[in-house]
């Protein structure tokens, strides 16, 4: 989750690199960076398929063990770990940023 939290927030910072008001007021209009976030990454799951996104919710939103994942959607370990992996490459590429 810190990834992808990551990942929105830097796609986000270099695609509005506009300056600050000089006022200590936030600007009318103005969002959470949460918000920005959550919507960024919402949008970048759904186009996930749903194999990687489900594995992702459970991993990140439930706190759910990759074991866990693996008996709660009746299939191997290993295809949990490579949705889960294929998902957040995938993530990553959808907001702009390449994992290392």
């Amino acid at each position: 989750m810190t990834v992808a939290r990551r990942t929105a927030s830097n796609f986000h910072a270099s695609r509005s690199r506009t300056p600050t008001p000089s006022s200590d007021e936030p600007a009318a209009g103005a969002t959470d960076p949460a918000d920005v976030d959550a919507f960024w990454l919402d949008a970048a799951l759904v186009r996930l398929s749903e194999q990687e996104r489900t594995v992702i919710e459970l991993a990140y939103y439930r706190d759910l063990s990759e074991q866990a994942i693996a008996s709660q959607l009746h299939v191997p370990l290993g295809s949990v770990k490579s949705w889960k992996r294929r998902g957040l490459n995938r993530l990553a590429t959808l907001l702009g940023e390449e994992l290392a």
